[in-house]
């Protein structure tokens, strides 16, 4: 499992930019690099690919948000994906289609 971003409500109401993931058979947590990581967010959407998690979107401290990355577990690597337009109808939460 693999989780990225979220809101730090301890007093400082801020955005978190920061990601784990974890490890089933070891029952252990490893944070998730922060080389090439999307901005701090919540509400964005995920996928798995089923190599890769695949991050778009939410919302951050200068709004809401139109880019992401794609993250490799394995490697530990973000690859940042340039601003894609979203409809704008779209606020908070979306996923590709299958079909």
């Amino acid at each position: 499992m693999v989780v990225w971003g979220g809101w730090d409500p301890t007093g400082f109401d801020a955005y978190v930019g920061t990601g784990g993931r974890y490890a089933p058979g070891a029952d252990t947590w490893a944070a998730t690099s922060l080389v090439g990581a999307p901005s701090p967010r919540v509400y964005s959407s995920a996928v798995w690919t089923g190599s890769r998690m695949l991050l778009w979107g939410g919302l951050g401290a200068a709004g809401f948000l139109d880019d992401g990355a794609a993250y490799d577990p394995v490697a530990d690597t973000w690859t940042p994906w340039p601003p894609v337009p979203r409809p704008a109808t779209v606020r908070r939460r979306c996923g590709p289609a299958r079909g």
